[in-house]
């Protein structure tokens, strides 16, 4: 485990589990959901924290498929699975393949390189450089794809496990979006709605504001709904989780096309993931095709 810090804000990071964060403490306020013992997370197939879901996030309706004229095909040494066993999440969650380039108490970088015999589950040469920065109350997640040699499909995604300390109908969820995607049984998008009808299907009160929805949550009411379209201020959408002691203001840089939210009812987190592209994009052919080396933002600011 290694740990950055500053005057506001410790993070912790298991580099040799999938480079997942496993606390953020603000003024000694832990902001993540991470109920696990260290050493049993590493072997279990629970996630929590900030999980990073590569070469896909979220679930896949098929192993077996071709993707840019090449045949994937997903095996069970490195796949997890949804509860309906789909596919789920990528496979780079809890390895031990990253390697550190540089750190310092604020700033730390790893690398990973789709090589080798991880070409056999993802056949495109390719590296991942994963910086994060502490600066002041924000903490500032910078993903770099680079050294391929032709065009690379992407999925990606992160998975932020944010901690809820007061009951749902009291905390306020603020959304820069204007498309909800509706999903089948099997959480597959079929169709994109206006995001209202998303409210109205599960009665929860909101409010329209120029550039995003209000809206509160409800103790019984499960989210596990994609949403996309944003609002975007200054290059950013801007989503926020409003508590009593603290708001976190999530900014999605603007290669984060879509954002999955994940609060089961009887459970005191919620997941604001930033994602590249819808679930199952891999299938339905609507994944990023990056041509050029590209480096993806998400920062966590967090306001007392």
């Amino acid at each position: 485990m290694l740990q950055l810090n500053n005057n506001y804000i410790t993070l912790e990071i298991l580099e040799d589990c999938g480079f997942t964060i496993s606390k953020i403490l603000f003024k000694d306020k832990n902001i993540l959901y991470f109920p696990f013992d260290k050493e049993i997370y590493k072997k279990n197939k629970d996630l929590a924290g900030i999980p990073f879901l590569y070469p896909y996030a979220n679930r896949i309706s098929k192993e077996e498929f071709i993707l840019e004229g090449k045949q994937i095909q997903l095996k069970d040494e490195v796949i997890q699975r949804d509860h309906n066993q789909f596919p789920i999440h990528g496979f780079l969650l809890k390895t031990n393949q990253w390697k550190i380039l540089k750190k310092t108490n604020d700033f730390i970088k790893g690398r990973f390189d789709f090589a080798n015999h991880w070409l056999e589950f993802f056949p495109f040469s390719h590296s991942i450089e994963y910086s994060i920065y502490l600066n002041k109350n924000q903490i500032e997640f910078q993903i770099e794809i680079k050294d391929f040699q032709e065009p690379i499909p992407l999925s990606f995604g992160l998975h932020p496990y944010f901690l809820l300390y007061q009951p749902k109908e009291t905390i306020n969820l603020i959304l820069p979006a204007k498309q909800w995607i509706e999903t089948n049984s099997y959480l597959f998008p079929v169709d994109l709605k206006d995001i209202t009808l998303f409210f109205s299907k599960n009665n929860l009160p909101y409010k329209r504001e120029n550039t995003y929805f209000k809206v509160f949550l409800d103790s019984n009411v499960s989210w596990d709904d994609g949403f996309t379209n944003f609002f975007y201020t200054n290059s950013k959408a801007l989503f926020k989780i409003q508590q009593k002691d603290y708001e976190l203001i999530l900014h999605f840089g603007e290669g984060f096309t879509t954002c999955q939210i994940y609060s089961p009812k009887e459970k005191n987190f919620i997941c604001i993931e930033p994602m590249n592209s819808k679930t199952n994009a891999f299938l339905t052919k609507e994944y990023l095709l990056l041509d050029r080396p590209k480096i993806f933002y998400f920062i966590i600011e967090i306001i007392t």
